[in-house]
Parts: C-alpha cells; structure tokens; sequence
C-alpha cells in the first residue's frame, strides 16, 4: 500500500502497469518508471515490488525537517530487497547534487518492510518492520 497517492500527471505520463496474473499492479507517474516496473516484471529473480513504499524522515543542509518517498522497494528473490529512485541521468537536481541528503537518509534508514506486511515502518504499526544493520538494509540504486 503505497504511503503516497500517485494522481493524475498532466506533465507527465502516470498509470498502472500489470505485473502478470496474481500479481497486483503497480502506479508510476512517468514513462521512466514505466520502463523501470516493465523490466522487473520479466526479471525472474524479482519476487515484488511496491511504489512509494515508505516515507524516510531526514534534514536538509538549512537543517528543516524534510520527508522522502522513494519511487520503489524491489524484492529479489536471492539476496536483498532495493529502495529504487528513477531519475534521469539529466535531471538538474540529480546533477547539482540537490537529492543527496534524500539519497543519504535512505541509505542510513534501518527499517526495511518485509513482503507481505501490512503497514508501513514509522506509520505506528508495531511488528511490521525488520530491524537490520545499515549495512544490510535496503541499498539505494539510483
């Protein structure tokens, strides 16, 4: 259950993408992440993957209290799970290096949602999450 509401995008291309029989489908808010979901639907070693899985509280460099959804949390079958953000490689944030401190919280965040949970970790739903070293939560593709 996604903690974000994906909308209409009227600069943009936003839908769901069916992921095979049995599988829920998945919302996207661009034709990147389109392509993102499509390949994974075909990657035998991908067990699941749900957009806007989390919210990841952080501060910015002016020291504000900031929150940061990633785009996607990726199960794999053998080893694991990703917190994916899809961005172009020309975006101007990425490239001026504005998203670091989003990209640094979700590297520190410790809690790392099990599939087939419900509730999401840090909406006060005890017994969802699991507690892992740094090192061995979710990793941050970009």
């Amino acid at each position: 259950m996604p903690v974000r509401r994906i909308g209409l995008c009227y600069r943009s291309v936003s839908g769901r993408v069916p992921m095979g029989v049995g599988r829920p489908t998945v919302q996207v808010e661009s034709t990147l992440e389109r392509d993102f979901v499509l390949l994974q639907r075909f990657d035998p070693g991908v067990v699941g993957i749900e957009e806007q899985p989390y919210r990841i509280a952080y501060r910015d460099p002016g020291g504000g209290k900031r929150t940061y959804v990633p785009d996607f949390l990726v199960t794999y079958r053998h080893g694991l799970p990703k917190l994916v953000e899809v961005k172009f490689s020309t975006d101007p944030a990425l490239v001026a290096g504005k998203l670091e401190p989003r990209f640094e919280a979700a590297q520190a965040d410790r809690l790392v949602r099990r599939p087939g949970d419900e509730g999401h970790p840090g909406q006060g739903q005890p017994g969802h999450a699991q507690r892992t070293d740094r090192q061995e939560a979710a990793g941050l593709t970009r």
